[in-house]
């Protein structure tokens, strides 16, 4: 079953709530030969093994921590898998890590990451096990018990905002509820061995507040309730939520021009306004069909190819129209707006360097590159070596000495 977990004390932004390491996890199949197949970490030069040719290592130790871990029971059939789709090869890989680790004495400890793991509440819908590699003297009741618990129980892992993996976290999904307003955000650090997820504070959580993560993207806002119904079993009803109840499937076209200065003009006049789950201005008719997915998407897609290519008026443009979509979306703080922020600094950056500099956009540039600062901050360091902290220090240096 699903608790629920109430601060003691005040925490403050940034702080971690609870560190919890993997029980089992999976390596997505786009990013093998590019991360390690034990520790995760993006590494040139890796080594694959000769074994089964599909795993990838830093080095012999990496290689050996894996083999003993689990890869030793599966590498001779680990190619049996290629015919699977990628979803279920992702699950088959994974239950063959967890049913690889596991002995029945692992189940009988109820302390156990195993044993908590099992006693989670299943998914909604019973689903057959997916192939499952390695020799094991687990009954196959209980292979199925323990995959019944994945689709609602198990975490995307990413390494600033780019996913990776798949893990099984037990007590986090023991200890966390949904909200698509979270307080608190899973952040995935890797280790030397297994990887730990550490669940952070996004703004100053209140003795006696539920701290609560979020089981989907809150950009996802069509998707998301049916989502949440479909593979978490309870239909939610926050405000955001019922907002986005009461637009309309179709709702009355918009120039997307019109859209756009629309969207801007509200949130930058309500300087306190915080999302759609907040009490403050009433997000007007005309802006409504800015809350299909279409348009977000399109947006960010825009954004993307102005921001690598050109030009670059273009992509501060639409990035200004996407970073109020973002404020009406999402919590402040949260990770998807601090990134696009520093991409917005960068992309004033670039601007500055191709059209000629001016007040007017290092003013731009220092903004979006404070406001970047002070949201990755909270979230700190995630995933691989390099960070967007360090980035955020050199555009700083690089528009101090221009």
């Amino acid at each position: 079953a699903r608790e629920q977990t109430v601060a003691t004390v005040d925490i403050a932004p940034g702080s971690v709530i609870i560190s919890v390491e993997a029980l089992a996890t999976a390596l997505l199949q786009s990013e093998k030969q590019n991360r390690c197949d034990f520790c995760y970490y993006r590494r040139p030069g890796l080594r694959k093994c000769t074994a089964c040719g599909c795993h990838w290592y830093c080095d012999e130790t990496c290689q050996r921590a894996h083999w003993k871990l689990n890869h030793k029971k599966i590498c001779k059939n680990y190619s049996s898998l290629s015919d699977l789709n990628e979803h279920e090869r992702m699950d088959a890989i994974l239950l063959s890590h967890l049913i690889a680790q596991l002995s029945p004495e692992d189940l009988e400890d109820a302390t156990s990451a195993a044993s908590v793991f099992a006693s989670l509440l299943p998914a909604r819908r019973a689903q057959s096990p997916v192939r499952c590699l390695p020799p094991t003297v687990l009954p196959s009741e209980v292979i199925a018990h323990l995959y019944a618990r994945f689709s609602n129980n198990n975490f995307v892992m990413h390494s600033n905002l780019n996913t990776f993996g798949h893990g099984i976290f037990p007590l986090a999904s023991r200890l966390f509820n949904h909200s698509c307003v979270p307080n608190a955000i899973p952040v995935f650090n890797l280790t030397s061995s297994r990887p730990v997820m550490n669940v952070i504070a996004l703004r100053k959580i209140y003795i006696g507040e539920e701290i609560c993560l979020p089981y989907l993207d809150p950009a996802l806002l069509q998707m998301r309730r049916q989502m949440l119904g479909i593979t978490y079993g309870f239909q939610c009803w926050c405000q955001a939520c019922c907002f986005l109840q009461c637009i309309p499937q179709q709702p009355t076209p918009v120039p997307h021009a019109n859209l756009a200065k629309g969207l801007v003009d509200f949130v930058e006049s309500n300087t306190t306004f915080e999302s759609t789950d907040s009490n403050g201005a009433p997000i007007p008719p005309e802006l409504y069909p800015a809350f299909q997915e279409s348009y977000i998407t399109e947006l960010s897609s825009t954004f993307s190819e102005a921001a690598h290519l050109g030009p670059y008026e273009k992509a501060l443009e639409v990035g200004r129209t996407l970073l109020c979509l973002y404020k009406l979306i999402y919590v402040p703080t949260y990770p998807q707006t601090g990134m696009h922020l520093l991409e917005m600094a960068k992309v004033a950056w670039n601007t500055i360097l191709t059209s000629g500099a001016s007040e007017e956009l290092f003013d731009l540039a220092n903004t979006y590159l404070q406001d970047a600062s002070e949201i990755l901050a909270i979230i700190g360091p995630e995933g691989d070596d390099t960070i967007p902290l360090d980035e955020c220090a050199t555009l700083r240096e690089l528009l101090a000495t221009e």
